[in-house]
């Protein structure tokens, strides 16, 4: 990807935010932090239980950019994480 592309994406990502805080702060804000958290636990557990098995899936580990994707998309977030890590 070129650099404008990626700092077009940002712009956009920072600007969903924006919107998403200026309707209800607080609301949001807790809704982002509890999806964060409990999308944070998510991949630990699903690490741990697929190291525990022996399986070897190539996952960027536990960051900052898994745990965003994962609070912003939910779900989605969290199985797409696993399947680029699969397919890779």
């Amino acid at each position: 990807m070129s650099d404008n592309f990626i700092i077009l994406l940002i712009i956009a990502a920072a600007a969903m935010v924006g919107i998403l805080f200026a309707t209800n702060r607080k609301r949001a804000a807790a809704g982002l932090a509890a999806k964060g958290v409990l999308g944070g636990a998510a991949i630990w557990g699903i690490n741990y239980a697929v190291a525990f098995l022996g399986f070897a899936i190539v996952l960027p580990g536990l960051n900052l950019l898994t745990i965003a994707l994962v609070a912003f998309l939910g779900l989605p977030g969290l199985v797409m994480i696993y399947g680029v890590g699969f397919f890779a």
